[in-house]
């Protein structure tokens, strides 16, 4: 199974850079100013690891330690932290961390992981914005995972998933382009990894089980940019631990599931802080690469080129009183 023992994985992380590689044209990004860099997922070295777009244009990997596989990096709310699932707790996935200066990477198991959280006090990570600027996250709450929103005019914390203390962990949220829908991971049956939907403007706000595998954990839903479909991974025979992304592709419905062949997609748009910028995926190259949308003109420019696949990027969020 994924998720072994990391029942707290949202609460720890750190960012820090090592080994780079330059931007593949050498140019300066320009990114939002309530956004600094864009975290991913890549195997341009050969193996999966975290990697960091950075204002400068420069591309580093962040875990570049031998021995495992590095997926699925998660930011804190101050941008100093972030977090990721690694193969390199043995038999199973499990929660690391490495911090900004590129020091202290470490694999964690729970004391560790509570320990960190008790220090650094960061209970809130993983901060997606929707195409009208509403803010959602993960948080600690109860012992476990919970998924939230701001509400758009008061301001307020909108609690969207609850379970029992130290149950089921709530995760991966990913908005819909139009602002509508969320689609996350929960693990809340029986072990394994499922997605769900909710959508906001019902009354009740009731998540709708998409995936019901019982076998394979299906988890990370990101959409496709048109709407009309949610790619994710499918996790059968366990491939993440060889180094295997397994995507498929759903209506969002839960519908026509089916693999990822070599359809081109682009899909997972992930919008900047103030809603000036949307970065996302797609295969348009033959290869999965980064792409920078300007939302306003609707000009886009390719941000990775490289013989490698990056995926599952996410925005660096820079703290209030510290953006320009």
């Amino acid at each position: 199974m994924i998720i072994g023992f990391v029942l707290i994985v949202g609460i720890i992380g750190g960012i820090g850079w090592l080994v780079y590689d330059t931007f593949f044209n050498n140019e300066t990004v320009t990114l939002s100013n309530l956004n600094s860099g864009i975290a991913f997922t890549s195997n341009r070295d050969g193996e999966w690891h975290i990697f960091i777009l950075e204002p400068d244009g420069q591309v580093r990997n962040l875990t570049p330690q031998a021995g495992g596989f590095d997926y699925f990096p998660s930011w804190a709310f101050d941008g100093e932290m972030l977090n990721f699932l690694s193969t390199r707790h043995g038999n199973e996935m499990g929660p690391a961390q490495v911090r900004a200066d590129g020091t202290a990477f470490e694999i964690l198991d729970i004391v560790s992981a509570i320990m960190s959280v008790a220090r650094s006090q960061r209970f809130d990570w993983d901060p997606v914005w929707s195409v009208n600027g509403q803010q959602g996250w993960s948080k600690i709450a109860d012992l476990n995972l919970e998924l939230y929103v701001l509400d758009p005019i008061s301001g307020e914390e909108i609690r969207l998933t609850s379970d029992r203390p130290a149950g089921a962990r709530d995760w991966f949220m990913s908005w819909s382009p139009d602002g509508r829908y969320i689609a996350y991971s929960t693990d809340r049956n029986g072990g394994r990894e499922d997605i769900y939907l909710i959508d906001l403007q019902s009354e009740e706000k009731t998540p709708i089980r998409l995936t019901d595998d019982e076998t394979i954990d299906e988890f990370h839903p990101a959409w496709t940019l048109n709407g009309e479909g949610i790619v994710y991974v499918s996790d059968s025979a366990d491939g993440l631990m060889v180094g295997q992304i397994q995507l498929y592709m759903m209506d969002e419905t839960g519908d026509n599931k089916r693999p990822l062949g070599n359809e081109v997609v682009a899909w997972d748009p992930i919008y900047s802080a103030d809603g000036s910028q949307m970065v996302y995926v797609s295969n348009e190259s033959g290869t999965w690469s980064l792409y920078l949308m300007d939302v306003a003109s609707g000009e886009v420019r390719q941000l990775t080129d490289d013989s490698g696949d990056d995926l599952f990027p996410v925005w660096q969020p820079v703290p209030a009183d510290t953006a320009d």
